[in-house]
């Protein structure tokens, strides 16, 4: 960064890569995320039926989140992109 900004998060983890956590949580999640019984674990939100409240209530928080971060940080610049 030879304009003395300071690097994101993302450019040390890599953006291209962005995709292994979610993929990767995903399928744990569809492989363990039930037990004998057919019954939800409670960390196994991404599985359970849409009409779960609890389902709702965490996509919705994270929807905010996302919301609320993208309008107080601004959109993230490219590398090599000069104001």
């Amino acid at each position: 960064m030879s304009n003395g900004s300071t690097p994101h998060l993302g450019a040390g983890l890599g953006y291209c890569r962005s995709w292994v956590l979610p993929i990767a949580f995903g399928g744990v999640v569809t492989l363990t995320g039930r037990d004998g019984l057919g019954q939800f674990a409670w960390w196994a939100w991404s599985i359970r039926p849409g009409e779960d409240a609890l389902v709702a209530l965490l996509a919705l928080a994270a929807l905010f989140v996302g919301l609320a971060a993208v309008s107080l940080l601004g959109p993230r610049e490219r590398m090599g992109e000069v104001e």
